[in-house]
């Protein structure tokens, strides 16, 4: 971080910045990307709707693109200043795990080492010897792509309860954000809870953030009906 005033990303001079550090990627962002990934720099909510193959996974690479290459050489910013963790961090969440894998590789191709957990990886990989949940902890990985299933297991509370972990999470993503309402909220939660009751604070802390999933939901379906 330099010792140069904050930088608001949503001003002319944030486009301009974040088109700059993403200018040596392999492809050009559309205008619409910019002004969504400089509102979550902001670290501002942001729902995206827009048509099948239009870059919605943009919006989850680009500002960790933009932050890994931060973290690696905070004088880009110059001479504007912006906190970001040595180990910047993404927890993204998919519907399917098809999808997921996909994503994940995609984050890979783009510089953003990535991982995916879901039950069909999970056997491989520990049929082979080899823990993907270790290998969430590291500084290595920049983004761990998760099935929602894997949100409710112990492995995933451990995680976060691990503040070296949690301390570098910049961004959390939700991928086909009109499914949450299949994946359940107060159910899943409680049934979180059934087997291993986990501390009070932990507890709050899930409820917080099926709030905020449901609030973001509720946003995508006001937009809808706005757009319809």
């Amino acid at each position: 971080m330099t010792d140069g005033p904050p930088i608001l990303w949503c001003s002319q001079e944030g486009h301009a910045l974040a088109r700059k550090i993403l200018s040596n990627k392999p492809y050009v962002p559309h205008d619409y990307q910019i002004d969504g990934v400089v509102h979550t720099l902001d670290h501002e909510h942001l729902v995206a709707v827009t048509p099948t193959g239009s870059g919605k996974s943009g919006y989850h690479a680009m500002p960790m693109q933009i932050l890994l290459a931060i973290a690696n050489d905070p004088c880009i910013i110059s001479p504007y200043s912006y906190h970001v963790p040595k180990h910047p961090k993404a927890l993204l969440i998919y519907p399917t795990n098809a999808l997921e894998e996909q994503q994940a590789e995609n984050l890979n191709k783009l510089g953003v080492p990535a991982i995916a957990i879901n039950s069909n990886i999970l056997h491989t990989e520990r049929t082979a010897g080899r823990d993907p949940w270790k290998c969430a902890h590291s500084d290595e990985v920049a983004a761990l792509c998760l099935s929602p299933e894997q949100l409710t297991t112990k492995e995933f509370e451990r995680l976060l309860n691990d503040e070296g972990f949690v301390k570098n999470i910049c961004l959390w993503g939700i991928d086909e954000i009109h499914f949450i309402e299949s994946w359940g909220t107060q159910d899943v939660i409680e049934d979180a809870a059934a087997e291993d009751p986990p501390t009070p604070a932990r507890f709050a802390e899930w409820r917080s953030v099926w709030r905020k999933c449901t609030q973001l939901e509720k946003a995508f379906w006001d937009m809808a009906m706005n757009l319809s």
